[in-house]
């Protein structure tokens, strides 16, 4: 039971991650280049929950 709900928090917090990532695309529009972009999405509290999902879901398989 605990496993379950651990893999639907890590679903919820990085589906929330990518899309902010997604939603942040905009900033390439307004003159921002890559590196800018990448730099913006690691200082990005809410792109961050992208990478903490992905870490619960890696943590999940291994146990399984």
């Amino acid at each position: 039971m605990k496993t379950a709900i651990f893999y639907i928090l890590g679903l919820i917090l990085s589906v929330i991650g990518l899309f902010f990532c997604f939603l942040n695309l905009n900033l390439f529009t307004i003159g921002y280049s890559f590196s800018k972009y990448v730099k913006f999405i690691i200082s990005n509290i809410e792109c961050g929950l992208f990478f903490i999902g992905i870490i619960i879901l890696v943590f999940i398989y291994e146990r399984g």
